[in-house]
């Protein structure tokens, strides 16, 4: 079963990059391509979960898993996108600073009619201040000054880093679960492929630094703070995850949560000074925070319909969200936390979150949840949560891809 969807999938992946490098973006405002991706994902997705539940996972080697997750990956490498070209914001974001010298959190790249680039990389977010962490928009600006006005080397550099996490990500996966059906749900999730390596968003990086956070919390709490913290400097959605680590880290007694918070601060501290100068830096942020799109978090698009206002379903939303990951929290502080349950309630909050607290979901907001929900599936009493998860996920991607565009 394992090898007839490995085969299945990579025909379609295959046909996917061929069908971009042939006819260019796969435009998902045409009904025709919008249907047949949610025909072929859907297709993935039925072989991913029969897979998973029909295959006899003590007599598959990892290796086996490793290698599909590595030619999977590589079909996508030499492909700048698939279907959002968010990899050219990452460009023109990091260039505003790496070659004008400019604050990309107050100016934006629309600024530089004049750069060399601009043509072939501005979009409609050109006009946008920079919305993601400092510690990506440095690795840009490195991967910027080594590309300088190539756009096909700065997208290949830019294609080997996200990718490359991503196939990262697969040996973490492993590394922390010791399951292999666990690391098959990530390695091979049809949606993780199709956005992280065939459209290349810094979710892989992100995903990244909370996989190393997790894999040294127990023995390296400081260490696993920081990589936090890194994981936040790249997006900022992992933020939310805070206030539980440091309930865990507080069991290592108050010194090492001190030293945890200490360094956190000096390294976002260290990031945010170059870029500093005030709190208006986050203008971009709350604006799109509380904007107004068309696929806000399903509590929201819920609420809406039944209260019909917005606002109203927001600021109810934000109410539930907050009793939760407060009921959570003071939940861990009063029992003994284990790791298997630090990571389930990291899954929940991450789940909660995305389903009442953003103005905008998009398919790949999805897939750090899936590693998350991978982890837990490794443990027998968190297995149907979170396969209800990925199934859940599954699902949601497709009427995202259909109907969001």
């Amino acid at each position: 079963m394992l090898i007839f969807f490995a085969l299945i999938s990579e025909l379609v992946y295959i046909f996917f990059a061929v069908k971009r490098g042939l006819f260019g973006l796969l435009d998902l405002h045409d009904n025709s391509t919008a249907l047949l991706i949610v025909v072929l994902l859907s297709l993935l997705f039925i072989c991913y979960f029969c897979t998973y539940y029909f295959t006899d996972w003590i007599r598959v080697n990892i290796k086996t898993i490793y290698f599909f997750a590595l030619v999977f990956n590589i079909t996508f490498l030499f492909i700048p996108f698939l279907t959002s070209n968010d990899l050219f914001s990452y460009i023109f974001q990091s260039r505003v600073f790496s070659h004008f010298g400019k604050n990309p959190y107050l100016i934006p790249y629309d600024s530089f009619p004049n750069d060399q680039l601009y043509e072939s990389i501005k979009t409609i977010w050109s006009s946008n201040t920079l919305r993601t962490g400092p510690l990506f928009l440095f690795i840009g600006a490195f991967i910027n000054l080594i590309g300088q006005n190539s756009l096909t080397l700065t997208i290949l550099l830019f294609k080997i880093l996200l990718v490359g996490a991503n196939i990262l990500n697969v040996f973490l996966i492993f590394k922390i679960s010791k399951s292999t059906k666990a690391t098959f749900l990530y390695a091979l999730n049809p949606l993780v492929i199709f956005e992280l390596a065939g459209n290349a968003h810094n979710e892989s990086l992100l995903i990244l630094f909370l996989l190393i956070s997790l894999l040294f919390l127990l023995k390296r709490p400081i260490l696993s703070f920081s990589t936090l913290i890194a994981s936040t400097l790249v997006k900022y959605s992992t933020f939310i995850l805070l206030p539980l680590y440091l309930v865990f880290i507080k069991r290592k007694g108050w010194k090492i949560l001190c030293i945890a918070l200490s360094l956190g601060t000096l390294i976002v501290v260290t990031f945010y000074l170059p870029f500093w100068s005030g709190l208006h830096i986050f203008n971009g942020l709350i604006a799109f925070y509380n904007g107004k799109y068309i696929s806000p978090s399903l509590g929201i698009l819920i609420g809406q319909k039944i209260f019909g206002s917005y606002e109203l379903s927001f600021k109810i939303n934000t109410l539930v969200f907050l009793v939760v990951i407060t009921t959570i929290i003071i939940k861990s502080f009063l029992s003994k936390l284990t790791f298997k349950q630090f990571v389930f309630y990291s899954f929940l909050i991450y789940w909660v979150y995305l389903s009442t607290k953003l103005s905008l979901v998009l398919t790949w907001y999805l897939t750090p949840l899936i590693a998350l929900a991978s982890l837990c599936a490794s443990w027998k009493k968190q297995e149907k949560y979170a396969m209800s998860g990925l199934i859940f996920i599954g699902f949601y991607c497709l009427l995202l891809f259909y109907f969001v565009r």
